[in-house]
């Protein structure tokens, strides 16, 4: 299963219904794309149920202009953060985005 999701709402939800079917750790592969702005209570879902996280590294050069100003800076704070998001898993898939960045 792959999601694309853009936001920490649209995170919740695939969580959510990711949760309802992954019950543990699995090999399954189950992905979501853009995993970006993550609300602090969801991050320790994506290890918990091995969810891959795949980011575009690219989107926070080009967000970081007006990324606090859009969403504030309570949700910034989950934003773009590759070391906790690495921490999940130990690994994190990255794409480019090109040429839609």
């Amino acid at each position: 299963m792959l999601t694309h999701c853009i936001g920490d709402s649209a995170h919740r939800l695939m969580l959510s219904i990711y949760s309802a079917f992954l019950q543990d750790k699995n090999d399954l592969r189950w992905r979501i794309e853009h995993a970006q702005v993550i609300n602090e209570n969801d991050f320790d879902l994506f290890g918990k149920y091995s969810i891959i996280l795949s980011v575009q590294t690219t989107h926070a050069t080009s967000d970081m202009y007006w990324l606090e100003q859009r969403i504030g800076s309570q949700r910034t704070k989950g934003a773009y953060a590759y070391q906790r998001l690495l921490k999940q898993n130990g690994w994190i898939a990255n794409g480019r985005d090109f040429p839609v960045s």
